[in-house]
């Protein structure tokens, strides 16, 4: 496990318990499932700026105690399992609460052409050296979110930017559930421990990203839904969570991305609370207007396809439509009269009567 003597350098360590993409061979045609495997799980975090963010990574294979923070760490031996514990032991030896990042399902299972007769698929995340866990059941396609009411300014952040993903991206509803142990007595439960404090929930209020606590307060897990642009997610551990949660951190590599505000200007701080007040606002107003096109989009569709693509009544009534939102008075002469030899509405503006006969055409539009 290689380590690091130097200095401060500004960049706060984070631990991802994948294989350095940069380091990665390019992949054999004739891999198998399970090189194909690591070679995506690594690629997720190839385009991640993390200087730019102030901070820098520790791949597998890299010593972590010193890390502020882990990314999708692994319970398994040879394959993480060592980092993850050296990173756990660093923070308690620090008196710091280990601050993870746990995604949530696997946000390409639509490549796979083979389907479970047991519904979508799910995701799963166990803690470590606490019972329970985290279970998610994959949303449909077009599954609302809202942001929960009362998060503190950390949590806010951070629901909003996930809020802001692509509709194309999924969701899993979480719960926490007990564990299971089987022994030569049977199976045992263990209720879980901790609290899961939900960010973002579905329609029927069942969280899609939350974070949750120890006991003990010593563990911090936020379980965010795979498919993230995790630019953000290392841009909101530095600017945000780490300030909140372990800002020791920051200090320590004297991140030029954080200044303690209690050494702050009334002039820095002044502008600081009026930036942080800027972006809440653009991240806010963000979701409120992209919610605004959907909501346009969807009553317009209806109008738009039965123009492009309609025929008959459906068609009749997109001509009508549009019609009437030009300040026309319309009348539907088939409901009026019946089914008409010719006209199909009747259009009046100004005192100006026109009958409109609707028909469909094949091909591109006439002249």
């Amino acid at each position: 496990m290689a380590a690091h003597t130097s200095g401060p350098n500004g960049l706060v360590p984070i631990h991802i318990a994948v294989r350095d993409p940069a380091q990665m061979e390019e992949l054999d045609p004739r891999a198998n499932d399970y090189v194909r495997g690591l070679f995506a799980a690594s690629a997720k975090y190839a385009g991640i700026s993390w200087a730019k963010h102030g901070a820098e990574p520790r791949w597998l294979d890299m010593d972590t105690s010193t890390c502020a923070v882990a990314i999708n760490p692994s319970h398994f031996s040879g394959n993480g399992a060592d980092e993850f514990d050296r990173f756990l032991s660093g923070a308690a030896s620090r008196g710091e609460p280990a601050l993870i990042i746990a995604t949530m399902g696997t946000a390409d299972n639509d490549d796979v052409p083979v389907r479970s007769v047991f519904g979508p698929p799910g995701g799963r995340v166990d803690f470590r050296n606490f019972t329970g866990a985290v279970v998610g059941k994959r949303l449909l396609a077009g599954a609302e979110v809202s942001l929960v009411p009362g998060l503190d300014r950390v949590d806010h952040d951070l629901g909003l930017r996930l809020r802001n993903r692509p509709s194309s991206v999924p969701w899993w509803a979480m719960t926490l559930q007990a564990s299971t142990v089987a022994g030569s007595r049977g199976t045992m439960v263990r209720e879980p421990e901790g609290e899961l404090a939900p960010i973002l929930v579905d329609s029927l209020g069942e969280p899609v990203v939350a974070r949750w606590t120890s006991p003990d307060g010593q563990q911090i897990w936020y379980i965010i839904p795979d498919g993230v642009d995790w630019n953000q997610i290392v841009d909101w551990l530095v600017q945000r969570s780490l300030p909140e949660h372990v800002p020791a951190a920051l200090r320590r590599v004297r991140s030029r991305h954080h200044l303690d505000p209690a050494l702050e200007t009334p002039a820095e701080t002044q502008a600081r609370s009026a930036l942080e007040e800027l972006e809440r606002r653009y991240l806010e107003d963000k979701a409120r207007l992209k919610d605004d096109l959907e909501q346009a989009r969807q009553e317009a569709e209806p109008v738009r396809n039965g123009l492009l693509y309609g025929s008959g009544s459906e068609l009749e009534d997109a001509v009508a439509v549009v019609l009437r939102a030009a300040g026309f008075a319309v009348t539907d002469l088939d409901e009026e009269l019946g089914d008409t030899l010719s006209a199909d509405l009747l259009a009046v503006l100004n005192g100006a009567t026109c009958l409109v006969e609707v028909k469909a055409a094949a091909g591109a539009p006439g002249e």
